[in-house]
């Protein structure tokens, strides 16, 4: 798997994309919980301090890495933030409501289902439980050239994030700026 750090950076550009579609969500929300939704998969290491078996249906990149998962985390946490945007004042910067809050699901979900995908990337590990409930079947996608980051830090981590950082956080980083560039533009009319 990519690293924790890069899952939240590929999460935030995923979901940052559908910030252009929001009229009265900031950005810099979308990011954030954009790179919550794209970590959220690997909560599943908890079954390596349980016992759970790396195979088992709740083991590591098991049901947590499936769409199903991911649309239902998606919705859960648009669903919090939307009853929590509810009980504060009107004038705050964030309430997403309608149509805002469909599309902060999407960008949440498109943040979650790239976890899965470069996950499915990788060069080690037993593959992507992706369809989970409806098959639990794992795969990788036909070329898997990211590296499999260790799950505890060592020198192969710092390795590994190097990589990441050239090879997977551009394409984030450019996603995000175009964003802000795009928003600051419709902003101020130019």
């Amino acid at each position: 798997m990519p690293t924790a750090l890069t899952h939240a950076v590929l999460g935030a550009g995923a979901a940052a994309v559908f910030a252009l579609r929001m009229r009265r969500v900031k950005p810099c929300t979308v990011l954030g919980l954009g790179a919550i939704a794209g970590a959220s998969p690997d909560i599943d290491f908890v079954s390596f301090i349980t016992g759970i078996p790396y195979e088992h249906a709740l083991g590591h990149r098991g049901i947590t890495h499936s769409v199903a998962a991911t649309v239902a985390v998606a919705a859960l946490i648009a669903a919090v933030v939307h009853a929590r945007s509810r009980t504060h004042r009107v004038d705050r910067p964030f309430r997403p409501i309608g149509r805002d809050a469909v599309w902060l699901w999407a960008g949440l979900t498109v943040a979650g289902v790239v976890h899965a995908l470069a996950d499915m990337l990788t060069d080690g590990g037993l593959g992507i439980a992706i369809f989970a409930p409806f098959s639990w079947k794992r795969y990788f996608l036909p070329v898997t050239p990211i590296p499999v980051s260790p799950l505890w830090l060592s020198a192969e981590t710092a390795r590994v994030i190097g990589w990441e950082v050239l090879h997977l956080w551009p394409p984030a980083a450019a996603a995000i700026a175009i964003v802000f560039i795009l928003r600051r533009r419709c902003e101020t009319g130019h």
